[in-house]
């Protein structure tokens, strides 16, 4: 009975000894599982973000294939007009 008592005794120990060394770990392991998390989080955002504007950028090059919309582009940004026009411009005071 003595002996069964000890050996409890001395296996509480060894495993309070072998805990107090690997909680630390676990605990470090947690931070950086949750620090991962977070970036993983902030990479899927990214990710979306990139996704939209691959979006945004078919969306312009499609319209670059309408004639309408490359006159359209030509006449407002570039300022240019077709051989023969007239540009007037309305002055108001």
């Amino acid at each position: 009975m003595e002996f069964k008592r000890m050996m409890m005794v001395v296996l509480m120990i060894i495993s309070l000894a072998y805990m107090t060394r690997e909680i630390p770990k676990i605990y470090t392991s947690l931070l950086k599982i949750d620090k991962l998390n977070g970036e993983l989080n902030s990479i899927k955002l990214k990710k979306q973000s990139l996704k939209d504007e691959i979006v945004r950028y078919k969306i312009a090059t499609e319209h670059l294939k309408d004639d309408f919309y490359k006159e359209k582009i030509v006449r407002e940004k570039l300022k240019m007009v077709k051989p023969g026009e007239k540009i007037y411009k309305v002055l108001v005071k």
